[in-house]
């Protein structure tokens, strides 16, 4: 049947309800007129207030089966679009919002249209609940035209080879503000893309299954987050060109790449191409880490936590005060503070001190102390210095803590350091059989006594130093 009823201009709640199928005639061609006054619809509203199409089915049509123009709340629920009579632009639509405020397509099913929901200089806008197969466009769209604060909820798109939610619009401009919650696409293209200049992409628990790219964003796109946490993105093949998350200029120039982009999660990230890719100019997060500017920021999540994937080549990258990584990220190549980059990483038998000072964390010498303010847990075997003592002997901060003395061939002193930092711990013990006896001093006292002698065989004190500057206090002796 040929529909009657094209144009609706009731000014408050008109209702299109339960209207089995709808066959329109086949125009044999693409329409020339003015989509947005009137246009091949189906069924059009203009300056309306909550207008609403329920429950309706049609199969071929010319633009859009509902237009809502410059409407207050318009709602569609459950329609039903399979197989337009063409789906170039601006054709083969299930429903589109222009001007429109506090919108929603709810349960919408569409197979071989161009878009599902398409928005334009809209707010408050959104899908909900709808089901694309075999798309021949993207499927929920804002057209670049400064819409803002649209939402999609739980939409799906199956097959075809088509992108699934695209924010901008690379014929017009960018919009602000895309809410694409628990996406599900299936198909052999980008999952969601975010380009054209728009900012404030969210995409939260998406789950994803394609050849290409599960997220796109690119073409000065910005403020993009893009939240693994619940979601699945699974990459299919080997292509080069595909990733879990990409973020570059498109065009190559370098004029393009998008401002800054954040990916949290994640949750599940399958296939070998399943990668997170970041070429920005502005910041690029990937799992709590901040990479500002980096030059293709490319990690995979290794089960535990993020890693980077060696591409060869990179530079060094330094870690500034502010706790910003800037440059190329190498495993091998890391340093801190403004030190040169360590050419090879450390083996596993360097010193720690050593390593920290050519990182910059120590200032370089030949002591390497390291303080925490928490609990430290030993597993292993715990092994301190000791020192072997024969004569007169200043000990320092930094000596070993156990000193064997032997005065077989002579009296002599042992000297504690001069600290006011209190914890310091020192074992001093007499190991020879001779009557020479071993005499421990301290600059202001140990336990109010300016020395402690040991004149027997394996006789010892342990001290420890206390916040007074050079007093010591005993906490054992044998």
């Amino acid at each position: 049947m040929v529909p009657t009823l094209q144009r609706i201009s009731t000014p408050v709640r008109p209702v299109v309800k339960n209207i089995g199928l709808i066959i329109d005639t086949n125009p044999d061609g693409m329409y020339t007129g003015d989509i947005e006054t009137s246009g091949g619809h189906l069924f059009y509203f203009y300056a309306c207030v909550d207008p609403r199409v329920e429950n309706v089915r049609a199969e071929g049509w010319e633009n859009h089966i509902v237009n809502f123009n410059k409407c207050l709340r318009p709602r569609t629920i459950d329609i039903e679009g399979r197989n337009p009579f063409q789906t170039g632009s601006g054709h083969g639509y299930i429903g589109r919002m222009t001007h429109c405020v506090d919108g929603e397509f709810t349960r919408s099913v569409a197979y071989g249209t161009r878009h599902v929901a398409n928005y334009v200089a809209s707010a408050r806008c959104g899908s909900r609940s709808c089901r694309s197969y075999r798309p021949a466009g993207v499927s929920y769209q804002t057209h670049g035209l400064r819409s803002r604060d649209i939402y999609s909820v739980d939409d799906t798109v199956v097959g075809g080879d088509s992108s699934g939610w695209s924010h901008g619009n690379t014929t017009y401009a960018g919009d602000y503000g895309y809410r694409i919650l628990r996406p599900r696409y299936y198909g052999t293209n980008n999952g969601v893309l975010a380009r054209c200049g728009s900012t404030g992409t969210r995409i939260i628990d998406p789950e994803i299954h394609t050849t290409a790219k599960g997220v796109e964003v690119s073409s000065l796109a910005s403020d993009v987050i893009v939240d693994l946490t619940q979601g699945t993105i699974e990459i299919f093949g080997e292509a080069g060109t595909s990733y879990a998350v990409h973020a570059a200029d498109v065009n190559g120039s370098g004029e393009y790449k998008p401002g800054s982009v954040t990916v949290h999660g994640p949750g599940d990230l399958v296939g070998t191409r399943a990668l997170v890719s970041l070429d920005v100019t502005g910041a690029a997060r990937i799992g709590g880490v901040e990479y500002d500017q980096g030059d293709d920021q490319l990690q995979r999540w290794d089960g535990t936590d993020w890693a980077e994937v060696e591409s060869g080549g990179a530079a060094g990258v330094t870690l500034d005060t502010d706790q910003t990584i800037t440059g190329a990220k190498s495993m091998a190549e890391v340093g801190f503070f403004g030190t040169s980059a360590l050419g090879t990483k450390p083996s596993a038998t360097d010193d720690l001190g050593t390593v920290l000072s050519s990182l910059g964390l120590r200032t370089a010498g030949g002591a390497y102390p390291i303080t925490t303010s928490g609990a430290v847990a030993l597993t292993g075997g715990f092994r301190t210095g000791l020192g072997n003592r024969s004569g007169t002997y200043n000990i320092t901060t930094n000596t070993a803590p156990f000193n064997m003395c032997d005065a077989s061939g002579g009296a002599f002193t042992i000297s504690l350091p001069n600290t006011g930092s209190a914890g310091y711990r020192f074992t001093i013990k007499k190991i020879d059989a001779s009557a020479n006896a071993v005499t421990v001093s301290a600059p202001i006292g140990i336990d109010g006594v300016p020395t402690l002698v040991l004149t027997d065989q394996w006789e010892w004190v342990e001290v420890v130093s206390t916040f007074t500057t050079g007093q010591y206090m005993i906490v054992g002796r044998g």
